[in-house]
């Protein structure tokens, strides 16, 4: 394992053998401290194969002279300070804010700075986290959805909110203008032929074989350059195949499910350049992590929001009962409105 811990000896690091346990302290609702510091030397085949990565804890201190001729990175923010890892908390369920990931999630947020100069670029910051995620441990199982956290980290994060914002509204546009096309052509059923029970049951079968070739396809090709590509081609096909059997002849641009399916296959087709500008060395891989997340994360997270509504409401009833009745001093209870969120509300 990469991850060490450390000692400065003659002002040298010098790694232990042991792979540190983060220890934290809870500071306010949303912010802990690492009370340990720790190390991460980048995997081998990582274009900076071999740097040290400091990760300071509370308990860190700057050794005396300079390490820097032994390609030790020191971020400027020692203090320790962490939200963990920055997951919504509609998609908790996907991915927590602590785990197997809690020590990428740290050295991450500790190459991340908001004011003054980073230690690193934020595209080498996202990469090492995704690398650090793939090493062998016990965070190795849920591979895609490592993929998935440097996919957010990238957009939101390298791109910052405003490119982040277009990258998603470019998925959504995708996704948007496929399903109205496959509605609006196959809603009544496929080459005449009605959907029944049994159809809709294969259609669901389909789907699901698809989802377990897209990951085979994944895991074949991420070690390999030029890899991103096949499951791209595998992304298409969802709008390939019904292009297909829409295509028209002469060929004609109306505003059909043939139009709107080959906008969708135009924008999918320029989607790979996103990955590049963010990050050359992973190439095109951010596109079809994003285009496969989107709907897999999406759809239950707006299901989750509904229940928390639903669940707020319940707790506005409690709130409103509770400020009905005095305390028992005799004196008016104030009223507290529910917080609308997955931390629960006081009441």
């Amino acid at each position: 394992m990469p991850f060490r811990t450390f000692a400065w000896e003659h002002g040298f690091l010098v790694p232990g053998d042991r792979t540190p346990d983060p220890e934290l302290r809870q500071v306010d609702e949303d912010t802990f401290v690492l009370l340990r510091s720790f190390c991460y030397r980048s995997a081998r085949g990582d274009p900076d194969e071999g740097v040290v990565y400091l990760v300071p804890g509370e308990d860190f201190e700057r050794p005396p002279g300079s390490a820097l001729d032994q390609r030790v990175v020191v971020p400027p923010e020692t203090s320790g300070r962490t939200d963990l890892a920055s997951v919504p908390s509609l998609f908790w369920w996907l991915i927590a804010s602590y785990g197997n990931h809690t020590r990428a999630s740290l050295l991450h947020d500790a190459l991340y700075v908001d004011e003054g100069a980073p230690p690193v670029p934020r595209r080498t910051a996202d990469r090492l986290f995704l690398t650090a995620l793939r090493e062998p441990g016990p965070q190795k199982g849920g591979a895609f959805r490592h993929w998935l956290m440097w996919a957010a980290v990238s957009a939101f994060g390298t791109m910052r909110w405003h490119l982040g914002l277009l990258f998603g509204l470019h998925l959504v546009a995708v996704w948007a203008l496929t399903i109205w096309a496959v509605v609006w052509a196959w809603g009544d059923g496929i080459g005449g032929i009605g959907w029944d029970a049994w159809q809709i049951a294969l259609a669901v079968l389909v789907g699901l074989a698809y989802l377990v070739v897209v990951g085979s396809s994944w895991r074949a090709g991420v070690d390999l350059r030029g890899g991103w590509l096949v499951p791209t081609a595998m992304t298409s096909l969802l709008i390939v195949v019904p292009l297909a059997s829409e295509w028209t002849y002469p060929f004609e641009l109306d505003l059909d499910p043939f139009t709107l399916l080959v906008a969708a296959l135009a924008l999918t087709l320029v989607g790979p350049l996103w990955g590049f500008w963010v990050d050359p060395t992973l190439r095109g891989w951010l596109w079809p992590t994003a285009l496969i997340a989107l709907p897999i994360a999406v759809v239950p997270a707006a299901l989750n929001l509904v229940a928390i509504v639903l669940v707020w409401l319940v707790d506005l009833g409690a709130s409103l009962a509770a400020c009905m009745r005095k305390t028992p001093s005799g004196a008016d209870r104030p009223f507290e409105l529910p917080t609308l969120g997955a931390k629960g509300a006081r009441v």
